[in-house]
């Protein structure tokens, strides 16, 4: 009966990365937002309002100025724990900026679709309570019921217990409802994204992350701090920190920012399919987190760069004003350009997510303007690089498919790029072999590669834009594909044509 269950399991969620994939085109009209769609982005969650929690230090970017880039902070991280938490949290999720033309705003060090970051995150002790991020306050606040008290009858026995846990959950219902059926893979991804964030923040101030719960064992964590389904939350991960104990001492909080609630939302016609795909995840048996912590590569990137600079420039591409989207120029890059990338990109995420999704998971590159590299095609294997064809024409057939071409009132510089990284895989195969829960860690190993490659444009002064706006069956076709294996994501990175300054928000 088990075995029937899980090969049902697998056919829906196959059927499913069908719609989202090379089926989209068939079963849903196109992706069309506007600035006034229903989106719960930017509003805490109601039980995470209260006027009671922890300030976070402040300085967090006079410290990752003194910090070079790929290095950890070493003996220059604060003492008490609380801070080197603080700081942490903060290089995570607190670093915000504002571009003056751009009509996407606020904007992190990581990315996120239509800057609506929907993934949260939350602090829980046992005992001790819980507590949600809230960059904008600068604070943890209190979560308000039972949900910030340590639950009746879990004592010291209960797993986590001692341990200062950050808790990441994404909420579908932070992105506009014209995504549709893609709200799942664009939740998950830019989980994976800020999952490697938030362990590398943690590691970076010595605080010993651990991925320590997924699927079931997570679930239980997400009834405790209140994250119901039903909400739109998806299933949590769960980070344990090393670090002995971390004193948190609430405090009255300045009243929280009055935001005008949003529209009534309307009838969501694909919340059921939404809902249902996080449902292999959510009954993952995972294995117990364990191993250590993610590594750094090693080697200087841009010598001088400090983590603050790197973070502060992250970005996905800029426009001209009154235009959407991003520009680029051609733009000669040197070798370490691409061995930085490749690099970042080499780092595995850390278990319980199945190492043997890196057998599962292909990653290709289209490269021009590099240095001692050929203009053309390459597959990255564990080797490096395996060259597939020359070929001087690969950017511009990359943007005759791209999903928003140029026009008065958008541009798209893929034309011009340095670099764009495609992830595919055999979705069959993967699913088959890793179970009906596959197709969801999937997303988050793209995700978490997707941040280093990311972290490595920004540190050579480049824009890196994560990209599910592409046709499929094209792109196949483009990247010489067997028919089987479908793109997952695909990375663009280059140099942008507009730089206009930017106001940090961010102490």
């Amino acid at each position: 009966m088990t075995g029937t269950r899980e090969a049902a399991g697998t056919e829906a969620a196959e059927r499913f990365a069908f719609l989202q994939g090379l089926g989209k085109e068939l079963y849903a009209p196109p992706v069309a937002v506007r600035p006034t769609d229903h989106s719960t982005s930017l509003l805490p969650p109601a039980h995470a309002r209260g006027a009671r929690g922890v300030a976070l230090p402040l300085g967090t970017r006079h410290l990752l100025s003194g910090v070079p880039f790929g290095e950890a902070a070493g003996d220059r991280a604060p003492e008490p724990a609380a801070a080197r938490l603080g700081h942490a949290l903060l290089a995570a999720f607190g670093v915000m900026r504002r571009e003056p033309h751009n009509i996407y705003n606020d904007h992190r060090a990581v990315p996120s679709v239509r800057s609506k970051f929907p993934v949260h995150a939350f602090v829980e002790q046992r005992p001790g309570g819980a507590w949600y991020l809230d960059p904008y306050r600068h604070a943890l606040v209190r979560l308000d019921g039972p949900a910030g008290q340590e639950p009746a009858g879990e004592g010291d026995g209960a797993a986590g217990a001692g341990r200062t846990r950050i808790v990441l959950a994404g909420r579908v219902t932070d992105f506009p409802l014209p995504y549709q059926r893609l709200r799942s893979a664009l939740v998950l991804l830019e989980t994976g994204i800020n999952l490697r964030m938030t362990m590398l923040a943690a590691e970076l101030l010595g605080l010993g992350p651990v991925l320590a719960e997924a699927g079931t064992a997570a679930g239980r964590t997400a009834r405790r701090l209140g994250l119901d389904p039903a909400d739109g939350w998806c299933p949590p991960l769960v980070i344990e920190l090393d670090a002995g104990p971390v004193a948190l001492s609430d405090t009255a909080l300045p009243p929280a920012p009055s935001l005008p609630p949003p529209s009534p939302a309307p009838v969501d016609p694909a919340a059921g399919e939404v809902a249902g795909s996080f449902l292999p995840l959510s009954g993952w048996d995972a294995p117990a987190g364990h191993g250590g912590r993610p590594s750094l590569p090693h080697g200087p990137v841009r010598p001088g760069a400090s983590w603050a600079e790197v973070l502060s420039a992250r970005n996905s591409g800029r426009a001209a004003a009154g235009a959407d989207g991003f520009s680029g120029r051609r733009l000669e890059r040197p070798r370490a350009v691409l061995d930085d990338h490749l690099g970042w990109a080499a780092v595995p995420p850390p278990p319980p997510l199945p190492p043997a999704l890196a057998g599962h998971i292909r990653l290709s590159l289209c490269a021009q303007d590099v240095t001692g590299v050929e203009d053309g095609l390459y597959r990255v294997t564990s080797d490096g690089l395996e060259h597939v064809r020359d070929d001087g024409t690969l950017m511009a057939r990359i943007s005759a498919q791209f999903g928003y071409p140029r026009s008065e009132t958008m541009d798209s510089g893929v034309v011009e790029a340095t670099l764009v990284w495609v992830f595919h895989t055999d979705t069959g195969r993967l699913l088959s072999e890793l179970g009906p829960q596959a197709w969801a860690l999937a997303q988050l190993w793209c995700g978490w590669v997707t941040q280093g490659l990311c972290l490595a444009s920004a540190s050579h002064g480049m824009y890196a834009r994560p990209a599910r706006s592409y046709d499929e069956v094209t792109l196949q076709t483009v990247l010489d594909l067997p028919a089987c294996e479908v793109p997952l994501l695909m990375v663009v990175c280059g140099t942008a044509r507009y730089r206009e300054p930017a106001l940090g928000l961010w102490t």
